[in-house]
């Protein structure tokens, strides 16, 4: 079953807000219902996706007495997890996670998975079920690692500390800080002033250069290839 999620536009740019106000906890693998944020995205012709919490919170995190529930079901049921964090990290538009209070767990998961993170003053990261004997369960290590480097990425998750907003700046988790009252507005601005020069064609390409790199490091004569086709493609096309 899908987190509470509220759709809204904001100059071609969709805010999702995901949570019941409250501690905004993941309790299914399929906590966002992928088929209808695509839906959207593509009958919105969206450049940009912002995803916030409801309320005082981005996300607390797992529910990890509802996933031990699952039993020997638990695996298929992360897998279902890294599908949504998998899709939300390869689409083709910009998307930035509009973090306030708490970003917990699975939460911080969430927020990695995103290209670009902007958070409020009163913003916490941690990864706390290393405190209860668990590991971050949708590739939170990996991203994090790739993010931080692994050095810095181990300091976080095997201490399981609570890191800070100027921290998490300092260190390049977030991109900017900015006040709560101001956060939709500041990534609405950001992602308008990422995508103000570029077309849906370069945008589309592009993306798949970069999903090319991420999932076959390092960049491969194939990939160059493509990009030589899309480069010749794009020059061309005004002569049509």
């Amino acid at each position: 079953m899908s987190m509470v999620a509220k759709y809204s536009t904001i100059d071609q740019v969709g805010c999702l807000e995901i949570g019941d106000g409250q501690l905004n906890s993941i309790c299914t693998g399929d906590f966002l219902d992928v088929s209808s944020i695509d839906e959207w995205i593509k009958k919105g012709k969206l450049k940009g996706l912002i995803i916030v919490g409801a309320g005082r919170h981005f996300s607390t995190g797992a529910d990890l007495g509802r996933l031990r529930a699952y039993g020997l079901g638990i695996e298929e049921e992360l897998q279902k997890g890294k599908d949504v964090l998998n899709y939300l990290e390869s689409l083709p538009i910009v998307v930035v996670a509009a973090i306030k209070g708490a970003c917990l767990g699975a939460g911080f998961e969430l927020a990695l998975a995103c290209h670009y993170r902007f958070c409020a003053r009163n913003s916490v990261f941690s990864f706390p079920e290393v405190t209860h004997g668990l590991i971050p369960g949708l590739d939170g290590s990996y991203r994090l690692s790739k993010l931080l480097g692994a050095c810095q990425a181990k300091k976080y998750i095997f201490t399981g500390q609570m890191i800070y907003g100027e921290e998490a700046l300092r260190v390049g988790i977030v991109e900017k800080i900015v006040d709560k009252d101001q956060l939709i507005e500041e990534c609405v601005k950001f992602i308008n002033d990422m995508t103000e020069n570029i077309s849906d064609d370069q945008r589309l390409f592009l993306s798949e250069i970069f999903d090319g790199y991420k999932n076959n490091p390092p960049y491969t004569a194939s990939m160059s290839q493509f990009e030589g086709r899309a480069f010749t493609e794009l020059i061309l096309k005004d002569r049509r």
